[in-house]
C-alpha cells in the first residue's frame, strides 16, 4: 500500500500529462484508486480535527 502511494505521489510530481497517457491503463487505475483512498483518509482526518477544534473552543468559553 505504501509503495503504491509513494508511486502515485511521484507520478503526480514528475509525470507530464503526455507521459501519463502512455502508462498501462491498469497502472493508472491503481494509482487513481490509491489517490482516492488517500483523499478520503485526509477528509476524515480533517473532519476529526475540526470536531476537536470545536470541542476545544467550546471548552474555552
Amino acid at each position: 500500500e505504501r509503495k503504491l502511494r509513494e508511486r502515485a505521489r511521484s507520478i503526480l510530481e514528475k509525470t507530464s500529462p503526455a507521459d501519463a497517457t502512455s502508462m498501462p491503463e491498469q497502472d493508472l487505475k491503481l494509482i487513481v484508486e490509491e489517490l482516492e483512498t488517500f483523499r478520503i483518509e485526509l477528509d476524515l482526518q480533517s473532519e476529526e480535527l475540526q470536531k476537536r477544534n470545536e470541542e476545544f473552543l467550546a471548552s474555552e468559553k
